[in-house]
């Protein structure tokens, strides 16, 4: 108990002094938060696969359409279980940087994420690098020198993982709900078109097209609130990425201030990120 102890003591100075550690595990503690309510952002991907096929079936199959569109948009488990693995294994990290800086010893486990990604990612030997550490940080003791190793040894890693999600979530996710608004908006235009051409529905039509109208702008509003959201994720993701490699390439080498000043403005922004990723889910 007691080298555990002296452990936790130890490992609180392991990336510059005493003094300076709040900072990182501040940083690192905003990164882990985001990363976290990002996943709501992840598994949205999917669902608006779903919707899209639904919103393009008639109404009077929409029941068994269900089952047809969690068909259709199987493909898209493998990009959702990775991208989830991604940021759980992320997640973990900065959990464990955050806990280790603040003097504590780690919770976080490599077991919380999946093993390995597909091998369609391009980010395996990245991503399981990231879970070593996390599991080396739950399960060894450290010394200063050998944590501050490991933040630089992760710096390219998580660059990595980070730049392939934040680039799926960008184009792919973007270009996901687009697909899901033009959907909604054909479904909508045909049915005006079928109240203007069947006669016992002509005297409703003025009724009708407002009601669809208001539907339509609160389909509208909920899209835009989910690429806000995912435009707050990949934001997150880049002051993440960059936050972490300049902590690892001036890690041990400067005074408190400075290290107030490097990572304050990217704590800052993450925090903000985060406060309109919670806004929107």
């Amino acid at each position: 108990m007691r080298k555990r102890a002296l452990w936790i003591v130890t490992v609180g100075l392991a990336l510059a002094s005493c003094t300076t550690t709040d900072e990182v595990s501040k940083f690192a503690a905003n990164a882990s938060a985001a990363l976290e309510q990002g996943q709501a952002v992840v598994k949205d991907w999917k669902q608006s696969c779903v919707r899209e096929h639904l919103a393009e079936a008639p109404i009077s199959e929409f029941d068994s359409s269900q089952e047809s569109a969690e068909k259709a948009c199987a493909s898209s488990n493998g990009v959702e279980t990775d991208q989830l693995a991604i940021s759980k294994a992320l997640g973990s990290y900065f959990t464990a940087l955050s806990q280790l800086a603040a003097g504590t010893a780690s919770t976080a486990k490599a077991n919380d994420a999946p093993k390995s990604l597909s091998s369609s990612s391009g980010c395996g030997p990245q991503y399981n690098l990231i879970l070593d550490l996390v599991s080396k940080w739950f399960t060894k003791e450290y010394t200063q020198k050998k944590l501050a190793e490991d933040v630089h040894a992760a710096d390219g890693a998580i660059a990595d993982l980070t730049d392939a999600q934040a680039t799926v979530f960008e184009r792919e996710y973007s270009k996901q709900l687009t697909s899901e608004q033009e959907a909604l908006r054909q479904r909508y235009t045909k049915f005006l078109g079928h109240v203007k051409r069947t006669a016992e529905l002509k005297s409703a039509e003025p009724v009708v097209t407002v009601l669809f109208r208001d539907h339509w702008d609160s389909d509208v509003r909920v899209l835009e609130t989910k690429r806000a959201a995912a435009a707050a994720y990949v934001e997150a993701l880049h002051k993440i990425r960059d936050g972490h490699h300049a902590l690892a390439q001036k890690s041990g080498r400067f005074t408190t201030g400075e290290l107030r000043g490097l990572l304050g403005p990217f704590t800052a922004d993450i925090q903000n990120d985060l406060a309109t990723l919670r806004k929107a889910l």
